[in-house]
């Protein structure tokens, strides 16, 4: 199975891709992986979905992770550093705007490099207002209908074009070493070899420079539209509970001194070993979480227990009904319900049967014993396969969740040492916008105000 249509879907639109280049991507039928199917005539230079695909996995899961990560957490650190806050209380408006300008923008330039901003100084705030008008696009609305969600698409692949010619006539002009990581036109390899000379781009027919900004604007949503928001509710959940921040901190100053982890130097290997941290984490996905995996039974006809799809059937299965399963998860005698955030969940406890992520069943024991509470608890997702499935699965599985996991941990972990929070908002503030159902990771309604100062030791 592949996910053709829906790529089409998007790609379209979503990110405004030129009807030629579209064309490429419905002629493409050699599939993913390294030798194409048999049966496909598709020449090896349009094999767009396989050679984008090879990028992205080298840049999430190969030679790029550390690099991209490493850019990355330098950026934030840069940004939350320079920001004017002291020892004393102030109030700032919205906590997912915060995770936007500052977590959100070292994202983009870990990839992009600074070029991009410089060029264009609204870009940051352009992708802000268009990841908004993200619904009214996915539902296919007209420009007339919705013409300020197609201005701020246009003005943003505008943006990457103007970036993509500095970048390009620079590289022509300079002797930078191929191999060089971060690339100091194109901001990383990822991008050079995408959108430089003898790139990816370059050899796909009918692939124009609106289609190549279309490309990378496409690949800078993705990357933003879940990471973004699940690490400021991950941050948020943490700071909303005292008794869970303290345990927070007790877990890293057990492991980092106070300098390393905020210089991007500290181990972040080591950092996903924490059990707690890990737990929030993975609980975060679980309850914030809400997409479509979508695949498309392209080469054969697909029986599934009692339900048989026949060739050429789009399959849309939301992730929400298994994270929400009552049935499946632990929510100890109904103390934590699975529409509430519990930090524990997916901790197992030494001694305590009760611990874990999934229910007890009626048939095991269920008699009282006494956790050992010398034993540090294990972070587990052993038993959640088919229950939690935040990336979905499967040859097509998100290739961001190796960076994702990264850096939303890290995330957490800086914030928590820097910074005392106290969120402000209602709760109301906090539901979940309806709108965004089946994007991904999920935005509050409301404005998250909130208020900060340094942390006190």
């Amino acid at each position: 199975m592949t996910g053709t249509p829906l790529h089409l879907f998007c790609q379209k639109n979503l990110f405004g891709m030129p009807p030629k280049a579209l064309e490429m991507y419905a002629q493409d039928n050699s599939g993913p992986n390294a030798l194409p199917f048999p049966d496909s005539h598709v020449s090896p230079h349009n094999r767009v979905d396989h050679h984008t695909h090879v990028g992205l996995l080298k840049l999430t899961n190969g030679t790029g992770l550390t690099g991209f990560y490493e850019r990355w957490a330098t950026g934030f650190l840069k940004r939350i550093q320079s920001l004017e806050i002291g020892d004393d209380w102030i109030e700032m408006p919205d906590f997912m705007m915060f995770f936007d300008e500052n977590f959100g923008s070292a994202l983009v330039e870990s990839v992009c490099g600074p070029a991009l901003t410089r060029l264009n100084p609204e870009f940051n705030s352009d992708f802000a207002e268009y990841d908004r008008a993200m619904p009214g696009l996915l539902k296919g609305l007209p420009r007339w209908m919705i013409p300020q969600a197609y201005r701020v698409r246009d003005k943003l692949i505008f943006s990457i074009r103007r970036w993509h010619a500095f970048a390009r006539e620079q590289s022509l002009n300079s002797s930078v070493d191929r191999d060089s990581d971060p690339d100091p036109h194109w901001g990383s390899t990822f991008i050079r070899e995408r959108q430089g000379p003898k790139g990816i781009f370059e050899g796909i027919d009918n692939f124009d420079e609106d289609a190549r900004a279309a490309s990378d604007l496409g690949f800078l949503w993705a990357s933003n539209t879940n990471l973004v928001p699940s690490a400021m509710w991950a941050t948020l959940e943490t700071f909303k509970d005292t008794a869970l921040l303290t345990r927070v901190r007790a877990e890293l100053d057990a492991v980092f001194d106070s300098t390393s982890i905020l210089t991007a130097s500290f181990s972040v290997q080591f950092l996903q070993t924490l059990p707690l941290l890990q737990s929030i984490y993975a609980e975060t996905l679980r309850l914030y979480v809400r997409a479509y995996i979508a695949r498309y039974t392209d080469r054969a006809s697909l029986l599934l227990q009692k339900w048989l799809f026949p060739k050429k059937s789009i399959i849309m299965v939301s992730t929400y009904p298994a994270h929400m399963d009552n049935d499946f998860w632990n929510t100890q005698d109904g103390v934590h319900p699975v529409d509430e955030f519990w930090a524990d969940r997916f901790l197992i406890h030494p001694g305590d049967p009760r611990s874990g992520p999934q229910k007890m069943t009626a048939h095991e024991p269920t008699e009282c014993v006494t956790p050992d509470a010398s034993a540090s608890p294990k972070f587990s997702l052993a038993v959640t396969n088919g229950s939690w499935f935040p990336y979905g699965g499967g040859p097509r599985v998100c290739v961001g969740r190796a960076i994702s996991k990264r850096c939303m941990m890290a995330a957490c972990a800086i914030m928590a040492s820097m910074f005392d929070v106290e969120i402000l908002a209602e709760k109301t503030a906090l539901e979940m916008d309806p709108k965004f159902y089946g994007l991904g990771g999920q935005r509050p309604i409301g404005d998250v105000r909130f208020r900060i100062r340094k942390r006190k030791m």
